[in-house]
């Protein structure tokens, strides 16, 4: 009777952990980013590609913050990033996912525009979405290279144009 009980408290106890999204979003101790005197910014992307809470924010390749969430606010993908408080970026700054290598993570990349603000990038700041885009994924690459060695379907382009004439003529 007692195994029971404890079978059956242990298993509520587990199944109301319910925010508990596996091992890959425990937060790291230690890193860029995870100072007591940190800062935090929010991101808006259109695409999250496969971006990990964890995931890595670097500036000119420089490592300096971690994602630490990924929400859907007003259906726009927002990140929860911390910075190391020696990160210094206009508040017109732009993000960029980017693959660390061919095979790699992803990571987000920080970057100043060509026209910076004078004003600094603050705690609770947000770059919004015009803001943020993503670096072509391996995956793109590819099926562009396929698409030019392929011929691209060019060669179809009369046949379809000849298809749409024989459809429409004597029909308007």
């Amino acid at each position: 009777m007692r195994r029971a009980v404890a079978l059956v408290t242990v298993t509520v106890a587990l199944c109301a952990c319910g925010t508990w999204r596996g091992v890959a979003n425990v937060p790291l101790p230690g890193g860029p980013g995870t100072a007591s005197n940190a800062y935090t910014i929010y991101v808006q992307m259109p695409d999250t590609l496969s971006l990990n809470v964890n995931s890595r924010v670097r500036v000119a390749d420089v490592y300096v913050g971690t994602v630490r969430a990924i929400t859907l606010d007003n259906w726009v993908a927002t990140l929860r990033i911390t910075l190391d408080p020696t990160v210094k970026l206009p508040a017109n700054a732009t993000a960029k996912i980017g693959q660390t290598s061919l095979l790699g993570t992803q990571h987000v990349e920080l970057t100043a525009p060509a026209n910076p603000s004078a004003r600094p990038l603050r705690n609770g700041d947000t770059i919004a979405l015009r803001n943020s885009s993503a670096f072509p994924s391996t995956e793109q690459t590819l099926a562009s290279i396929a698409t030019v060695l392929r011929g691209g379907g060019i060669p179809n382009l009369e046949a379809i144009q000849n298809e749409v004439y024989n459809m429409l003529s004597g029909n308007s």
